[in-house]
């Protein structure tokens, strides 16, 4: 799932990393090293399923001149994997038939991306679920008129337009067109498993306190240093979480009116209601993202839909995740289904990697301001949590890589850990940024919002 172009400059040894998903029911012969462009990949990341849902994620390096995993070097990887996937993991489905609602897939874009978006249509249309339909909505604000004849290959998607900026009015749209009695969300920017949908409406119906159910996301492709490193830099989760057991989230019992003064926290419990658990309301991005994610239909529009304020396409961004603490924030029970799996193609290059972690430290402040303003007993939750977050691994890692010296040594040369660390502690400069404007941001898509 490459594009044409492939900027690929790695470090000895670095890269580029194969992505598969293997059903270990009728696991390949062999997994080849050899890259289709000429050289050898570095590592394979196998995604493990049993009977369609994943059970674990397997990073296998190519040592030396190996060619190719053989079929029986695969088995023992996945029996060793297989006996150290999380417990809890369901084996199966559970027993009798689901519901298969109607359901609406919303995809918004600005069709500036043909080549991605036409493979994350041509997946959408190969789903293997009985009763949905595919809504494309047109967010272009300029040159709204352009021609779509090239989406006349695809008769099942129906496009509705949005002029409005921002992936968030995008999806309103979307959602005022929905039909479904679900309507899920993907970025223009994935390719969906054949199964995506038959998981989202398989743990609706199990779950039926739930009102968002959320997916596992994997890497379409490892290619270029810059896709490998954004995995690197959330600690292997990529842009969502990537659990292997479905979940459920929501407020801790004792979170409840005096739980405020202990941070909102949040409960992940397994299916057996057992919890797993617990976190802070503000760490959302433990609930998914956008580029994965299904609502039940009337709970989102009982809610107002998603805040045209914020989301990608606006000055402050931070979007999808808003929607996830609103949602719990009023007691609703949020899910996590691994078996929704999407493909995300992540960017290709630095210039474009930077760009994105600086607009989700600018969404991350921004978010702040716009729960604030929404509710203000937000600031009593979270300054009760500033003790436990600077705690945090994650806060603790940006602060090291900010401080971190990365010059080499006078007449050192610089070697490929050098600069992959000078590479990282970029991206945090840049996320550091980002959070010092987000609530200017907010300030200035709320002035947006208000010329609506």
């Amino acid at each position: 799932m490459s594009l044409a172009v492939r900027p690929r400059v790695w470090p000895v040894g670095a890269g580029p990393v194969k992505v598969l998903v293997i059903d270990i029911e009728r696991p390949p012969l062999e997994v080849s090293a050899l890259h289709p462009d000429g050289g050898r990949y570095a590592a394979a990341w196998l995604l493990l399923r049993r009977d369609g849902r994943p059970i674990n994620l397997l990073k296998v390096p190519f040592a030396g001149e190996l060619d190719a995993l053989s079929h029986e070097q695969l088995a023992a990887h996945i029996e060793s994997a297989s006996a150290d996937a999380p417990t809890g993991v369901r084996s199966a489905p559970p027993q009798g038939p689901p519901r298969q609602p109607m359901i609406s897939v919303v995809v918004p874009s600005r069709l500036e991306r043909r080549e991605t978006l036409s493979r994350c249509i041509e997946s959408l249309e190969a789903l293997d679920y009985p009763s949905y339909e595919l809504l494309l909505v047109d967010n272009r604000v300029r040159d709204a008129n352009g021609s779509l004849a090239w989406l006349e290959r695809f008769p099942s998607v129906r496009v509705v337009r949005e002029r409005r900026p921002g992936v968030s009015a995008a999806r309103n749209r979307g959602l005022d067109a929905a039909a479904g009695e679900i309507v899920a969300y993907i970025d223009d920017d994935v390719s969906v498993d054949p199964g995506w949908l038959g998981a989202i409406a398989a743990r609706f119906a199990a779950r039926p306190e739930e009102a968002c159910v959320t997916g596992l996301i994997l890497p379409a492709e490892l290619e270029t240093p810059a896709e490998l490193r954004l995995e690197r830099y959330y600690d292997g989760d990529g842009v969502a979480p990537r659990i292997f057991q479905p979940v459920s989230h929501r407020l801790a019992r004792h979170a409840r009116g005096r739980g405020i003064m202990h941070g909102a926290p949040v409960g992940q419990f397994d299916d057996d209601d057992r919890l797993l658990r617990t976190f802070s309301i503000y760490a959302a991005g433990r609930f998914g993202t956008g580029a994965n994610m299904a609502f039940r239909s009337a709970v989102l529009r009982d809610i107002g839909g998603l805040d045209v304020r914020l989301g990608t396409g606006m000055p402050a961004t931070g979007g999808d995740l808003h929607v996830f603490i609103r949602l719990v924030w009023q007691g609703h029970s949020l899910g996590f289904e691994p078996a929704a799996l999407v493909h995300h193609n992540h960017h290709r290059d630095e210039r474009t990697l930077q760009k994105q972690i600086e607009a989700n430290g600018v969404g991350a402040t921004a978010l702040i301001c716009a729960l604030i303003e929404e509710d203000p007993r937000h600031i009593l939750a979270m300054l009760a949590t500033l003790p436990q977050a600077a705690r945090s691994p994650y806060v603790q890692t940006l602060g090291t890589r900010f401080w971190t010296r990365t010059s080499p040594a006078r007449g050192t040369p610089a070697g490929p850990d050098t600069e992959d660390q000078s590479a990282m502690s970029r991206l945090t400069r840049a996320e550091l940024r980002g959070m010092a404007r987000g609530p200017a941001a907010y300030w200035r898509s709320r002035r947006l919002v208000r010329k609506w």
